[in-house]
């Protein structure tokens, strides 16, 4: 004998039942009628203040399953709840209706008291489909948050960054600019050797250091010469970090100024001047 399907509306009855596990079971029964779930929409949004959990749980990811853009702003109340495996569970169900639009979100669960929410946030973080979001947000009002992007953006590797990164040579912050060169270094894209070679013109010797890094990793001999000058910078840090890119780049031209370089009164920037002189010539006789 065929058992007569149960009507929906009897499935809905179940979700205000006062037993929790008869909610429970009613959204179990309810996932199972895939055709039918988005009537159930209006009840599930109630079930996201329950005061099971596992209840709560079980109506974030029936809702989950429904395209309708309005689940999304219904689930950011809860990204503030109690239980961390429950706010986990809202932001993997917000990526999954809208990745980008989750991405501010994952951010801020980078600050979660939560060690395993703190993790999961750096992961989602780290996908290329983050980019585009992180690049409208390297325009926040909020320093350190424009630091960690232009870190971040470098860290991913992605090309879309380079205009952008190149715009935040420019930011207001010293932390920002010199996050946004060390990153154009790690892309490795040619767009940025102009723009950072502008940079080690900089009055903070922390931008002038990561522009020079930055320079070394891109590899171009354009940067030779703008760099040269800097070998009698004030600062011992950036002194230092020119001979080393001069002695990384190769160029013949670095030799005589870094010479000078060897009776330099800081230790570390004589003995780098020597490294880095060492590894010129090696170059120059290898070429040769």
């Amino acid at each position: 004998m065929t058992r007569s399907r149960v009507p929906f509306a009897t499935l809905l009855t179940g979700l205000t039942d006062p037993d929790s596990q008869v909610r429970l079971q009613a959204i179990r029964n309810i996932m199972r009628r895939r055709s039918e779930l988005a009537q159930a929409y209006p009840a599930l949004l109630t079930l996201l203040n329950d005061s099971d959990d596992q209840v709560c749980k079980a109506a974030i990811k029936a809702l989950g399953t429904l395209n309708d853009p309005h689940v999304f702003s219904a689930l950011i109340p809860l990204l503030t709840h109690q239980s961390p495996d429950l706010r986990l569970l809202v932001l993997k169900t917000l990526a999954q209706l809208d990745y980008s639009q989750t991405i501010p979100y994952w951010f801020a669960a980078r600050g979660d008291w939560s060690e395993f929410v703190r993790r999961a946030a750096y992961k989602a973080m780290n996908d290329t489909r983050a980019v585009e979001p992180l690049i409208l947000m390297l325009n926040d009002t909020h320093i350190p948050c424009r630091e960690y992007i232009a870190r971040e953006l470098g860290v991913l590797g992605d090309a879309r960054a380079v205009k952008p990164l190149i715009a935040a040579l420019g930011d207001t912050n010293t932390s920002v600019r010199y996050s946004a060169a060390e990153a154009l270094g790690k892309l490795g894209d040619a767009q940025a050797i102009d723009p950072l070679i502008t940079a080690l013109d900089e009055t903070d010797h922390s931008v002038r250091s990561y522009a020079i890094s930055a320079l070394s990793e891109l590899g171009s001999a354009r940067a030779v010469e703008p760099l040269i000058p800097l070998l009698n910078d004030e600062n011992a840090d950036v002194r230092r970090n020119v001979a080393k890119a001069l002695g990384q780049l190769g160029d013949g031209r670095a030799i005589p100024p870094l010479r000078t370089l060897l009776t330099d009164p800081v230790g570390l920037v004589a003995d780098q001047a020597r490294q880095a002189l060492a590894r010129l010539k090696k170059t120059v006789e290898a070429i040769s």
